[in-house]
C-alpha cells in the first residue's frame, strides 16, 4: 500500500524553517537608518518654522544657515536694516539639542548622530555654506558662503548676497551605513515635502 503526500506534523516543521529563515533574512537585509531619518525630519521641521516665523512678524527676518562643513545648522533671527554675520543671531530650535562640545549650545551638529549634511544645492550650485530665510510671504531668499548680510526692510531690496531663489534647493544627508535622503526646498513657496 502506497501512501502519497506530507504527514501534518512534516507540513508544520516546514512551514517554521520557512518563517525562521525569512526572520533571519529580513533582519539582515534591513539597513537600521533611524538616525538619518530622524534628522531628516527634525531638519524639515525647522525649515517649516523658521518660514512660519518669517511670516509672523514685519519687525525682523527669520532662516535657517547650514554649514556642509562642519556638519550643523541653526536658525537665526536677524533686525531689520541691520547687519548680520554668518554666525550671529543663532537661536537653538526649540526641543533640539545642540552639540555637547559646543559652548554656546546653539547649534545642531548632525554628525552627534552620524548624519552629514553631504551636500547642499541652490539650482544648480553646490555650496558648503547656506543661508536660507524667508519673506513675509514665505518666499525663500538664499545666500551661498559665510558672509555678512546687510537686511534692508525688504529681502527683495537687500541684495548680494542674498538673493530670491528661481530654482529648488535641496539638501543631502547620508549616514555612515551608506544610505541618503534628500530634502527639497521649492523655490517659489519655500514648501518642503
Amino acid at each position: 500500500m502506497s501512501h502519497n503526500g506530507f504527514t501534518l506534523m512534516e507540513v508544520v516543521v516546514v512551514i517554521l524553517l520557512i518563517g525562521f529563515l525569512a526572520v533571519v533574512a529580513s533582519t539582515r537585509a534591513i539597513n537600521n537608518n533611524t538616525d538619518l531619518i530622524a534628522t531628516e525630519s527634525g531638519l524639515k521641521a525647522h525649515l517649516r518654522y523658521a518660514q512660519a516665523k518669517a511670516m509672523q512678524t514685519d519687525t525682523s527676518f527669520w532662516g535657517i544657515r547650514l554649514n556642509a562643513s562642519t556638519d550643523e545648522y541653526w536658525l537665526f533671527n536677524a533686525g531689520l536694516s541691520a547687519s548680520s554675520a554668518f554666525t550671529a543671531n543663532r537661536i537653538l530650535p526649540a526641543g533640539a539639542e545642540a552639540s555637547p562640545a559646543v559652548v554656546n549650545q546653539d547649534r545642531i551638529d548632525t554628525s552627534a548622530v552620524n548624519v552629514d549634511l553631504q551636500q547642499i544645492r541652490v539650482g544648480g550650485i553646490s555650496a558648503a555654506q547656506v543661508t536660507l530665510t524667508f519673506d513675509r510671504y514665505g518666499v525663500p531668499y538664499a545666500a551661498t558662503g559665510t558672509g555678512a548680510i546687510s537686511f534692508q526692510e525688504s529681502l527683495a531690496d537687500t541684495g548680494s548676497p542674498l538673493s530670491r531663489t528661481t530654482a529648488d534647493i535641496t539638501i543631502t544627508l547620508a549616514d555612515n551605513k551608506g544610505n541618503s535622503r534628500t530634502i527639497t526646498l521649492a523655490n517659489e513657496t519655500g514648501f518642503v515635502p
